[in-house]
């Protein structure tokens, strides 16, 4: 709806417009940033704001079985996007929202891949990402948490950031904010994990398994942990793996991680 009204695109099949002008009203919105003004958006008004090749739909499972296609798609499953992008606000990688909250890490980094994206940026509910345009920083706020995703040809890097905690996002460094407090790893890792992305066919669909995971196994003195699919045709395994530059930490809103490598491969 926000492409529909806003903007004006060149007619396409599947509504995939790879040509667009902005309207009256979105030249205005934009004038608003160019006075170091601040725009914001929830949910579908998150995603607008990237460049190219922005989501308009899927679920993780479909969207990893059989790839991401250009287009609006009726079908919900399936991993769409729009080749022209957003609005073209936001130029340091993909944006998603919901993110934690419906199990988007994979859907996301399928897209990535296929669109050749390094980056992808990912918010969870009641959280938002302060982006400074001048410094190409951003800092969290909020209730949740926002993650970080360097996609790599065959792992990514995951870095889980809560309120106050900060990310360059042109070399992904992370900084703990101020009243951050280092958390010591110790015990067992976590068994693993059914439903790690929380699918849509679930009679009861889980909510953070994957952040959940992910944080069990940086508080734990494990060195991997994995989830697996809802779906078993063919059922996909997640392998979170810590490294050298792994780190945790607890802020007041909750606990945080950096540097987590995560991989997808078939059962």
């Amino acid at each position: 709806d926000y492409v529909r009204t806003l903007m004006r695109c060149r007619p396409a099949a599947d509504e995939a417009y790879s040509s667009c002008r902005r309207t009256r009203v979105l030249a205005a919105v934009a004038s608003v940033l160019r006075a170091d003004g601040v725009v914001a958006g929830v949910s579908a008004g998150t995603t607008i704001q990237q460049g190219a090749d922005m989501v308009t739909g899927g679920e993780s499972y479909e969207g990893w079985r059989d790839g991401a296609a250009p287009g609006y798609f009726e079908d919900v499953t399936r991993l769409g996007y729009l080749p022209h992008g957003g609005f073209g606000f936001f130029r340091q990688g993909l944006l998603d929202s919901h993110f934690g909250t419906w199990g988007r890490q994979a859907r996301m980094i399928r897209l990535a891949r296929d669109t050749g994206h390094r980056q992808v940026v990912g918010v969870d509910e009641t959280t938002a990402l302060v982006v400074d345009r001048a410094t190409g920083t951003g800092e969290v706020i909020g209730r949740n948490g926002v993650s970080v995703l360097r996609v790599g040809p065959v792992a990514s890097s995951w870095s889980y950031l809560t309120r106050g905690d900060r990310v360059d996002l042109v070399d992904g460094a992370v900084t703990a904010a101020a009243d951050a407090v280092d958390v010591a790893r110790r015990g067992d890792g976590p068994a693993e994990r059914a439903d790690v992305w929380d699918s849509v066919a679930a009679d009861a669909p889980g909510v953070y398994s994957l952040v959940d995971q992910a944080i069990a196994l940086a508080t734990s003195a494990a060195t991997t942990a994995t989830g697996t699919t809802l779906e078993a045709d063919p059922r996909f395994v997640t392998t979170l793996t810590t490294g050298p530059t792994t780190a945790v930490w607890r802020t007041g809103a909750g606990v945080s991680f950096a540097h987590l490598d995560l991989t997808i491969a078939p059962e």
